[in-house]
């Protein structure tokens, strides 16, 4: 609006202005952007980034199910425990205002490629990530509270694009060479 002069000629009047309609994002769902499940191998990749970091795996000369394994091991992060106080939550799906039930599930963690089936035992963990969903930095975050205290020796590796796995790929084989 700056810089231009509207010519007013009745107060009462407001000037001929096109206002700039807002364009509202569309909700997303609670499922990663853009990951499509790949069959590789008879295996089947939650996403393409995960089954370039197997093949990366593979062709450097490590074997699927012996030196590495993909989402074999998985972290029980929170377990499952009953609620003694009352909780009034509003169900959607039946549009009425009810108390919810007073059991919750454990909360669970499967990392994409790790040395060990053990997580307790594995020199190196990988989770690729290349659109992480809302959910993902609270379990990480979790996650690596489970390995500080379980196995303070272990690396994690989070590689979002093809370039990231294959430097993953040789910080690994380099420390396993020296």
């Amino acid at each position: 609006m700056r810089g231009k002069r509207f010519k007013i000629k009745n107060k009462n009047e407001l000037p001929d202005v096109k206002i700039k309609k807002t364009r509202v994002k569309p909700q997303r769902n609670h499922k990663v952007g853009n990951a499509q499940k790949v069959i590789y191998d008879e295996i089947q990749f939650q996403s393409n980034l995960e089954k370039n970091m197997y093949i990366l795996l593979r062709d450097s000369g490590m074997q699927f199910n012996k030196d590495f394994f993909y989402e074999k091991a998985f972290v029980t992060l929170v377990e499952p425990f009953v609620i003694t106080n009352e909780i009034w939550i509003n169900k959607k799906s039946t549009k009425t205002y009810l108390m919810d039930s007073k059991s919750v599930r454990k909360m669970i963690y499967t990392p994409d490629f790790t040395e060990n089936i053990d997580p307790t035992k594995a020199k190196w963990i990988i989770e690729t990530k290349g659109n992480p969903n809302e959910s993902f930095p609270l379990r990480f975050k979790l996650f690596k509270l489970w390995l500080s205290k379980n196995n303070p020796t272990c690396k994690i590796y989070v590689p979002s694009n093809k370039t990231q796995c294959e430097q993953t790929i040789n910080l690994i084989t380099n420390e396993v060479s020296s």
